[in-house]
Formats: C-alpha cells, sequence, structure tokens
C-alpha cells in the first residue's frame, strides 16, 4: 500500500490555530472486507438461455456449439460437474483511499481547549461477487465508510494534583504534575450503497 498526505497548519491567533490536509492511499491485495472470493460464479452470459449450473466455470466450462470438435479446440476446460462454492484466496482486488481533513484549535485561560475536527472522505474497493469475471463490476464505495464525520472535543485542566514533588520522610516523591478531563463528540454520515451482482 502506497499512503501519501499534504497538510498545512497555520496560528490564526495566539489561542487559535487550523489545519487542513490531504490524506489519500492506494493498495493492491484486496477483496472487500475479507480475501476470500468464488471461483465459481455463474457468469451474466447466457442468461435466460442457459441454466446458472451451465453458466459457472468450473461445471461445464462453457457449452459446445460442436459435439464433435475437442474442447482446447472450442476453448472450453472440460466438463467438471462442479455446482459448488470454491473459495480462491488470492487477494489481487484494489483500493483507494482519499479524505480532506480540517482541525480548529481554540485554547482558553486555566486549561481549557476545543478542538473541532471534520473529515469529508471516500474509499472505494473491490468486493468479491463476480471479480474473477469481472472486477469493474463491484469496484465500488467500501460499505465501512462515513462520507462526513465531525468531531469535537473539549479538554479541561483540573483544579488538583498540580503540585511537581512531594516529600515526605526526606525523601522526594513524584507527584502528578496534572489531572485534565476529556469530553467528545463524534457525529457521522454517509452511509454507502454499492451494487450487488446477484445471477
Amino acid at each position: 500500500m502506497d499512503a501519501y498526505n499534504v497538510t498545512l497548519q497555520r496560528e490564526l491567533t495566539s489561542t487559535v490555530s487550523a489545519e487542513i490536509a490531504y490524506v489519500g492511499n492506494a493498495g493492491r491485495g484486496f477483496i472487500g472486507d475479507g480475501p476470500a472470493n468464488n471461483m465459481n460464479q455463474p457468469t451474466i452470459v447466457g442468461f435466460g438461455t442457459l441454466s446458472q449450473d451451465q453458466r459457472k466455470p468450473f461445471f461445464a466450462c462453457g457449452v459446445k456449439t460442436d459435439p464433435d470438435a475437442s474442447n482446447s479446440a472450442q476453448g472450453l476446460c472440460g466438463n467438471y460437474g462442479w455446482t459448488q462454492g470454491i473459495d480462491y484466496f488470492s487477494n489481487t482486488g484494489k483500493s483507494r483511499y482519499n479524505a480532506l481533513q480540517t482541525k480548529l484549535t481554540k485554547r482558553f485561560s486555566r486549561g481549557y481547549s476545543l478542538l473541532a475536527h471534520y473529515t469529508f472522505q471516500s474509499h472505494k474497493n473491490n468486493d468479491g461477487g463476480y471479480f474473477f469475471i469481472d472486477p469493474s463490476v463491484n469496484y465500488g464505495p467500501a460499505d465501512f465508510i462515513r462520507k462526513h464525520v465531525f468531531v469535537l472535543a473539549g479538554t479541561a485542566e483540573l483544579p488538583f494534583a498540580k503540585g511537581n514533588t512531594a516529600t515526605r520522610a526526606r525523601i522526594a516523591i513524584p507527584a502528578p504534575t496534572g489531572r485534565t478531563s476529556s469530553a467528545i463528540r463524534s457525529s457521522a454520515r454517509g452511509t454507502a450503497s454499492r451494487r450487488r451482482t446477484s445471477t
């Protein structure tokens, strides 16, 4: 997988900073959410005239047009008669992710801060369905990606446990330099819809 990003950060005031970034990656060796793939899926070629089994590569491997000709002469692979699915772990699919990420941070006095983060993203990959017949058919938006993601987070430094050291029986005992409390609100929407091939 190749990953890349470009980030621009700027301090708008002494207490406000902004950041905008492009983040992307491109990979090969993926098929949907898992590597398994059915190699014996029926093709849509011949739909309506051939049975579903006849359209499976490892059942008839095509239909003879000349009964006297050999399989190899007609580009056929032989009649295996296999109707079951055959899982093949190939890891030969591709994926692509692109995102615009923005962040705004505001620092207040007395240890308070507020952060707002927004991401606009897309991710496409291959799905296992129909992959070995035509991988472009089920190449599209990934099911697990939300197009819009917004996060709002606040942090407050608590007013106790701010000491640097505590002395007891002439032994310097490190004490916490500060405790913080955080609250996070996250919102996401934009569930991907995807074509599914059924034959």
